[in-house]
């Protein structure tokens, strides 16, 4: 499959890194957080790991962003959506289970965690 676009959910470090490094692949990333103010400042995150200026347009080109309330639906149009939310089974859970709602037959999920089994999500 051929990934062109791109959702992360949470834009903490683990999601404004992976969203940085889908943007420098020249794919089209959702970046979305709790908050639209939160969703901002994780795009500050993302742009301050550009090398040089080429790269922050590259990422100011491809990166868009929202929140979790009101742009989910947006993942409907993604080819992969990576959850990187916080290190919390449930959270992690609820929004899988809303992703599960919007998200097109054909598009991959996966999760980011470094603690939480797999199984148990």
């Amino acid at each position: 499959m051929d990934i062109r676009s791109v959702a992360v959910i949470g834009g903490g470090t683990m999601g404004s890194g992976i969203a940085a490094a889908c943007a420098t692949a020249d794919r089209d990333v959702i970046l979305l957080d709790a908050s639209q103010e939160l969703a901002e400042k994780a795009l500050g995150r993302v742009t301050a790991q550009a090398k040089d200026d080429a790269e922050r347009a590259r990422f100011r080109k491809r990166i868009t962003i929202g929140s979790i309330d009101s742009d989910l639906p947006r993942l409907a149009q993604c080819d992969w959506i990576c959850e990187a939310v916080i290190e919390d089974l449930a959270i992690k859970r609820d929004i899988l289970a809303h992703v599960e709602k919007v998200r097109r037959d054909g598009s991959i999920v996966s999760t980011n965690t470094s603690g939480i089994p797999l199984r148990a999500i």
